[in-house]
């Protein structure tokens, strides 16, 4: 199963279009602005929910029809970006398929939005969802088991990991430009900070704790 959650914000439509063409979703969730992205680009979700602060709407209100609909007070202890991840995360359960998750427009702009956005990756981790955030540059995804990446997946890509918790100790990167064999990475530092693919796989291996992985281009 997989599933897009367009968040509120700033939008790439060029990218936004090229994304719902080149992959097929079976479940599309408009967070609250998110919606007027996707009628923009002739999308319509399955799901609209948030507190509709921020959508455009006419005279009648909002014109949406055919989908399930939330609807959440201003004021509340919750993002609208966190409703549809636990919107999202229901309708896994219920189907018994816990699959992949993308966030859309969850970067740039609110710098606290986007932040909070990638601590909903981790609630999403817990729950042994595969939640990325994705825009035109960067891909964003949190990791708490060593992988393997293929040249392909990553393309020219810069790759780049952050501890998500405080320190992850034996961190181990090999078919990279820069290897690294059995470093303790902190937050502090930038040293597996913008690292090149150079092996038809890369590995990336580590002991306990969590990263953040972030392909990126220029």
């Amino acid at each position: 199963m997989r599933t897009a959650v367009v968040c509120g914000g700033p939008p790439d439509l060029p990218f936004l279009s090229d994304y719902f063409e080149k992959n097929e979703i079976d479940v599309t969730i408009a967070a609250d602005r998110g919606y007027n992205y996707l009628t923009e680009i002739g999308r319509r979700p399955d799901i609209l929910l948030g507190d509709y602060d921020s959508v455009e709407q006419g005279a009648g209100g909002i014109a949406f029809s055919g989908g399930k609909m939330y609807t959440y007070p201003a004021e509340k202890d919750f993002s609208d970006s966190e409703a549809a991840l636990n919107v999202a995360m229901d309708i896994m359960k219920a189907r018994g398929e816990l699959g992949r998750l993308d966030f859309l427009c969850a970067t740039g702009g609110r710098l606290d939005h986007f932040l909070a956005n990638i601590g909903l990756l981790n609630t999403a981790l817990r729950a042994g969802i595969d939640a990325r955030i994705l825009d035109a540059k960067n891909e964003i995804r949190l990791i708490d088991r060593s992988i393997s990446l293929r040249r392909e997946e990553i393309g020219g890509r810069y790759v780049s990991i952050i501890p998500y918790t405080e320190r992850v100790e034996n961190v181990t990167l090999r078919g990279f430009h820069y290897p690294l064999e059995g470093a303790a990475v902190t937050r502090e530092g930038t040293l597996t900070i913008s690292n090149l693919c150079e092996a038809e796989e890369a590995e990336i291996r580590f002991g306990r704790g969590i990263l953040i992985l972030i392909l990126s281009e220029d």
